[in-house]
């Protein structure tokens, strides 16, 4: 176990970006508890944190917990896996929000932040500035069926790129 003291050697508020990723099923909860702590305590306000954890509803995690549940753990890795219920209970009780959910099966990936309180799934959606070539309409098939290629274009809350300029 950690620590309950634990500290990571950052100033509070002073980073932009944390990474924590197939780690809490290498952990006892209450260490992942006390790292997702101290990862809020060294965001900046505007930060984010790629938080991850491995769900046990997936058939390659079941085989691996049934592994070191039968076996044991000669290799000293561990394997703990949790539920997203499980995973978002942890994140709310520490205060990170997560913003933006990866897709990857077997996992639990979410972009989380400090300041925004809103649950995943409602968030607003937003309409894109209309610009030459893009279209609120489906695109039309073209002679022979197929759908005219279309570029994905992602703005943040704030409506820019994160460079300040916007993106069309």
């Amino acid at each position: 176990r950690l620590p309950a003291s634990l500290r990571l050697p950052v100033q509070e508020h002073s980073i932009d970006f944390a990474l924590f990723y197939h780690v809490s099923e290498h952990l006892d909860r209450e260490d992942t508890y006390t790292i997702l702590c101290e990862i809020r305590r060294c965001l900046r306000r505007s930060g984010r944190a790629l938080v991850q954890f491995s769900l046990l509803d997936h058939p390659d995690n079941q085989e691996e917990f049934l592994k070191w549940a039968r076996k044991g753990d000669r290799e000293g890795v561990r394997s703990r896996f949790y539920t997203e219920h499980e995973a978002m209970i942890l994140l709310q009780m520490v205060g990170l929000y997560p913003q933006i959910r990866l897709f990857i099966p077997g996992e639990f990936a979410v972009v989380v932040t400090t300041d925004d309180k809103r649950v995943l799934g409602q968030m607003p959606l937003f309409s894109l500035p209309s610009a030459s070539g893009l279209s609120s309409t489906p695109p039309k098939k073209s002679s022979r069926g197929q759908s005219p290629r279309r570029s994905l274009v992602v703005v943040n809350r704030e409506g820019t790129s994160g460079n300040g300029k916007r993106s069309v």
